[in-house]
């Protein structure tokens, strides 16, 4: 097959598939055709990972819980997506255009653009990638034949010597179901979020974890200590001390394997991560915070990327704007406007810690109306300008 027929059919595929479809030469990128018109192509973050799947058919699923398929036809390598089966919110949407350098009089548009990408199944993408693959290698394939590969960067599973799995090791295979519900839970701590994670709990899917050990008890209290790891993790990246976030994994490790009945260890688990929760809520809002300044924390979390005037708060939590102003100093110490610069500086030192983005960018991201701005806020916070807090992190 010529590039041009190449290039027709991942036309012809991407105005089916509404997402967009890639064609790279040895590596090199040589087409590109998507219906919606994206500022930036979302697979600059794992375009080496990606490419980097072995056999003639693969997937990549991102710590976003975004997919790309790839189909290999030396030297081609077309590549669709991305896409998902929940749709992207807009937070999550505006912290990838973040983390792309998406120029912030184009962020709207990146946003709306995602969001206007088709959803599916990975299932259906892999059947599009059976059916690619089939006119580029003459090669039928099933979707039991696709090799599971990588859920993100750092936690790819081992290559298969080759595409297709065997019937009888297809069998043995413990399915693992969760990674996206996980990861939704993971920012839930990140981000002290309790209200969310309450109500995330009554709709929650099931989740199929990995088989960890054949003795059922000891299979669940090792996905406790998974959960525990992670949690911690997380509660790091929503600003909780790393002694701290680690001394209590080991505190509640220590506590689920004196326990025998699998009911307290889930009552335990779910105990831990609200433990968690309330942790990061006080390095954002106090130790003791009131169920107003939950909200008020929560509407702000969820708001970060916006510039968050006092009526918009009051107007989120049906109060007027001298009530809440005395109510949120009398139950937390804080004015309305300090909460706000507390929880946006947080998430400030987060980034500063975590990304490499330059300090014009976060005060971008974060709605200050100019980097000497964040940093005069970081500083009455801090004691630290952005730069110096950067060096010692």
């Amino acid at each position: 097959m010529d590039a041009s027929d190449l290039f027709y059919i991942c036309t012809a595929v991407a105005n089916l598939a509404g997402i967009p479809v890639r064609v790279y030469e040895n590596r090199v990128p040589c087409f590109y055709h998507c219906v919606i018109d994206l500022p930036a192509d979302p697979i600059r973050l794992y375009e080496r990972e990606i490419l980097d799947v072995p056999g003639h058919v693969g997937y990549f699923a991102t710590p976003e819980f975004d997919y790309y398929g790839i189909v290999s036809a030396l030297p081609y390598q077309v590549v669709l997506g991305p896409t998902r089966q929940i749709e992207n919110n807009v937070r999550e949407l505006e912290r990838l255009a973040f983390t792309l350098s998406v120029p912030s009089g184009k962020k709207d548009k990146f946003v709306q653009g995602m969001r206007s990408l088709i959803r599916f199944p990975l299932e259906s993408l892999l059947q599009m990638l059976c059916t690619i693959n089939f006119m580029l290698n003459q090669e039928k394939l099933s979707l039991s034949d696709i090799q599971v590969y990588g859920i993100g960067p750092g936690m790819d599973l081992p290559p298969q010597e080759d595409s297709v799995i065997s019937e009888n090791k297809s069998s043995e295979k413990y399915p693992y179901s969760g990674y996206d519900t996980e990861q939704q839970l993971m920012e839930i701590i990140t981000r002290g979020d309790e209200a969310t994670f309450l109500s995330w709990t009554r709709t929650a899917p099931a989740i199929r974890p990995g088989l960890l050990s054949a003795d059922q008890l000891r299979q669940i209290k090792n996905l406790f200590i998974v959960s525990a790891t992670l949690s911690s993790r997380a509660a790091v990246h929503g600003g909780l001390e790393s002694e701290t976030a680690f001394w209590m994994s080991d505190a509640y490790i220590r506590r689920c394997e004196l326990l025998d009945n699998p009911s307290q260890i889930m009552a335990l688990q779910y105990e831990m991560v609200l433990d968690y929760i309330r942790h990061v809520t006080g390095v954002r809002i106090g130790p003791s915070p009131t169920p107003l300044s939950l909200a008020a924390a929560n509407y702000i979390q969820n708001h970060l990327t916006q510039v968050i005037s006092v009526n918009d708060l009051s107007s989120a939590l049906f109060l007027s704007r001298s009530r809440l102003s005395a109510r949120l100093k009398a139950e937390s110490g804080m004015s309305i406007v300090e909460m706000i610069q507390r929880i946006k500086i947080e998430e400030a030192k987060r980034l500063l810690r975590y990304t490499d983005r330059p300090i014009s960018a976060i005060s971008d991201y974060l709605a200050f109306s100019s980097q000497s701005h964040l940093t005069r806020v970081f500083e009455k916070y801090t004691g630290l300008s952005p730069a110096a807090y950067r060096r010692g992190n």
